[in-house]
């Protein structure tokens, strides 16, 4: 096979690997939108707290992919507050951060006993050690993650489920991420007062159900993060170096 016959495969094989890029940014996992007579739907959560009208937000087409990992940004401290808890398990559920490393090492923020408006926060240092407290009062928890980058759970006491899809049984995804688009103005509950939801604010909304045997209304753990960003998947970002290395070979041939 000729130098020209692979530079048009390693062409073809780079387009397919950005085209796969921009498709899976543009995925959406269902949820249920229908009101019901004993609990709002996120869609209905996100309206509430919007002040002047409803939210910016659309559950079904704003889901922000590639949410699976997180680190903290400017601070280095990301405020948490617990929004919402629509479950039969919000007696025992719990809610923290795991290792990306290593999805045993886990570290809670928020357990059966807290309820909507509890805040906390956290931080990492470089070597991945967790500070935690109120923002008021920040101290070293002693406990350590491998790396600076972390995950959320919520375990419901049988089950754990995790914002990275492939660690939950048949890679479920059981958690949806929300930006803030710096157009809404919300009052969060505990919160006291409007604020600007900015791009810096987040709501990670949970399901914590089995997704095929839920009822999808991802409002059984529903937490609102500020000073954190998404950080990419190794392999993801490899694939699509690879597919700009391709293209980049395949110009400067054409070009010379």
């Amino acid at each position: 096979m000729g130098f020209k016959k692979w530079l048009e495969i390693g062409q073809f094989a780079a387009a397919g690997v950005l085209a796969f890029g921009l498709m899976s940014s543009a995925q959406a996992i269902y949820i249920e939108t229908s009101p019901s007579h004993t609990e709002p739907t996120l869609q209905a959560l996100l309206d509430s707290y919007t002040i002047g009208g409803d939210s910016s937000i659309d559950v079904t087409t704003d889901q922000v992919e590639g949410a699976g990992y997180w680190r903290n940004t400017d601070s280095g401290i990301t405020p948490t507050r617990l929004v919402a808890e629509y479950s039969v398990n919000s007696h025992v559920n719990s809610f923290g951060i795991f290792d990306r490393n290593d999805a045993s090492n886990r570290f809670e923020l928020f357990g059966g006993t807290n309820s909507a408006g509890d805040i906390t926060a956290f931080g990492m240092d470089a070597d991945g050690s967790i500070w935690t407290g109120s923002l008021w009062g920040f101290g070293d928890s002693g406990e350590d993650f491998s790396s600076t980058a972390f995950g959320f759970y919520v375990d419901t006491g049988s089950s754990i489920f995790f914002s990275d899809s492939l660690l939950n049984t048949g890679s479920s995804q059981q958690m949806v991420a929300f930006q803030g688009t710096n157009e809404d103005d919300i009052d969060l509950p505990g919160f006291g007062g409007a604020a600007s939801w900015t791009q810096g604010g987040w709501v990670l909304a949970f399901e914590d159900t089995v997704y095929d045997l839920s009822d999808k209304d991802f409002n059984d753990f529903v937490v609102f993060i500020e000073s954190a960003e998404p950080v990419s998947e190794p392999g993801t970002v490899l694939l699509i170096a690879l597919g700009l290395f391709g293209l980049s070979i395949a110009r400067r041939r054409v070009a010379a």
